[in-house]
C-alpha cells in the first residue's frame, strides 16, 4: 500500500510517503501562485506516476 500527505504551506511543500512498510518525507519550494506546480515536482522527484495517485 503507498499513501502519501502534502502540506502545501509557506516556505516549502512538505510531503509523507509511506510505502511498503518504509517512511519517507521529503520537501520541495512552495509555489504559492501555482501549488499544483510544487505538488508536481515533489511527486516527480518521490518517483511516483501523478496519473498513479488517487487525491
Amino acid at each position: 500500500m503507498t499513501l502519501l500527505g502534502i502540506d502545501t504551506g509557506g516556505t516549502f511543500t512538505d510531503f509523507v510517503l509511506w510505502q511498503n512498510g518504509h517512511m519517507r518525507t521529503h520537501k520541495v519550494l512552495s509555489t504559492p501562485d501555482a501549488p499544483e506546480r510544487a505538488i508536481l515536482q515533489g511527486v516527480a522527484e518521490l518517483g511516483l506516476e501523478p496519473a498513479g495517485l488517487l487525491v
